[in-house]
């Protein structure tokens, strides 16, 4: 059930890379992307700690491999990523998001709204993410939220004796960055 959850939460992940506007930027300290997902009766969390960044000028892509993703149980985490996320074809979900809609606070807090396309089992999707960045001189600690459903980047719907995953995952990225 879990599995199908875990794309999203990669996404949500990317999505929280808001953070830059004024120059190179890089991730520079822990990370976590998390997905929620439900299923009648149980709630299903999934995590890892794997988030990279790439600074491209214009735009920031979040990678994160989808095989790092655990939900705590080892068989549901063998099926998500070998039955619903097919890692072996498709390693990882990239989110891409235009340095020209973000703004870095040079401190303080800063709530906002954007949108980036995540990338995932060869489908793209413009996702809405919402954020806060707090900066302190050249370093932010980064929190994004943002809503996935698996079913637009053609994942199964995750089912496992009589319990289905609903589509609708909500993901969770954190992490710290710096100024380049």
């Amino acid at each position: 059930m879990s599995k199908l959850r875990t794309p999203l939460f990669l996404v949500a992940a990317l999505m929280a890379a808001n953070v830059a506007q004024a120059g190179p930027f890089k991730v520079s300290g822990p990370a976590e992307v998390s997905f929620h997902g439900k299923a009648v009766g149980m709630k299903l969390v999934g995590t890892t700690k794997e988030l990279a960044c790439t600074d491209e000028g214009t735009r920031l892509v979040f990678d994160v491999k989808l095989d790092t993703l655990k939900t705590g149980i080892e068989l549901r985490d063998k099926h998500m990523t070998e039955k619903y996320l097919e890692t072996a074809k498709f390693p990882k979900a990239t989110l891409t998001l235009d340095k020209a809609k973000l703004v870095l606070p040079a401190s303080g807090a800063q709530k906002g709204k954007t949108t980036g396309i995540l990338r995932m089992r060869g489908k793209s999707k413009e996702v809405p993410i919402d954020f806060e960045i707090r900066g302190n001189q050249g370093t932010y600690d980064v929190k994004a939220t943002m809503k996935v459903n698996y079913r637009d980047f053609d994942i199964d719907v995750p089912s496992y004796m009589g319990v289905t995953v609903k589509p609708d995952l909500d993901v969770e990225v954190a992490f710290k960055a710096k100024d380049a």
